[in-house]
């Protein structure tokens, strides 16, 4: 199947004719408000009515976000990229399936991005349906401009939100696999509260030697000191919620 993918470029007043000598990395970052570079997003669009197609494309270019779009839930199954931040606005009735079977389908290409249900002919079965799938949101068709806007907006957010935890739990998670068996058990002792003697003694070490384990530790976790080490566990824990930091960090005895 030929896709009908539109693709469009983060820029305004972009020339087709100009195609081949635009710059497309430059549709990936864009400077923010404090001139530090910031992530695109692109909202992924699947509306087989190309009249609405257009238009709810022509709104979010004004609105300054990336958009591909799509007329049929194979194009975007066969394009869909999850790493992309941004989000999806899927209309509940499609060709071959629905938007909630799309959405299904997409979590088994490992999406996460917040969703939105637009339709036609959407009914309480349908919105709730919607929900209990975790929608952001099921908006029924003609929808108001700057409401579509707020929930894109609130949708990329939760996004956006997500991913920032998602890579501080990798950041910390990378530095714990750079920790010995015997670090690790350390580290759990540390964030139990437990004073160096009792470590000590648990341990069967000298304290010498719990001195030298926990100053490697804060050196690997890259805290400045043990007060910032404990706060980071708990955060971690916490994202991964872990019952203890031990299951966290999936201490080795």
């Amino acid at each position: 199947m030929q896709s009908r993918r539109i693709v469009v470029p983060c820029q305004l007043g972009f020339s087709i004719s100009r195609w081949n000598d635009y710059n497309l990395g430059s549709c990936l970052t864009s400077k923010s408000e404090d001139g530090t570079m910031a992530i695109r997003q692109t909202v992924f669009l699947v509306e087989d009515d190309k009249a609405v197609r257009d238009s709810v494309t022509r709104t979010l270019i004004l609105d300054g976000q990336d958009v591909e779009a799509f007329g049929h839930p194979a194009e975007l199954l066969n394009a869909y990229d999850p790493s992309k931040p941004g989000c999806l606005l899927i209309d509940l009735r499609l060709p071959q399936m629905n938007g909630l079977e799309l959405h299904a389908e997409l979590l088994k290409l490992g999406c996460q991005h917040p969703f939105i249900i637009i339709t036609g002919h959407g009914n309480v079965a349908h919105a709730t349906a919607a929900m209990r799938e975790g929608a952001v949101d099921f908006l029924e068709k003609p929808f108001d401009r700057q409401c579509l806007l707020d929930r894109i907006h609130e949708a990329i957010r939760r996004d956006a939100n997500h991913r920032e935890k998602r890579a501080q739990q990798e950041s910390i998670q990378a530095r714990i696999d750079l920790l010995t068996a015997r670090e690790r058990e350390i580290l759990e002792l540390v964030v139990d509260g437990k004073l160096t003697k009792q470590i000590a003694s648990e341990l069967g070490i000298t304290t010498k030697t719990v001195e030298v384990h926990r100053s490697r530790v804060t050196t690997k976790m890259q805290a400045k000191s043990v007060a910032q080490l404990v706060r980071l566990m708990t955060e971690y824990s916490m994202m991964n919620h872990a019952s203890t930091v031990a299951d966290a960090v999936g201490n080795v005895k």
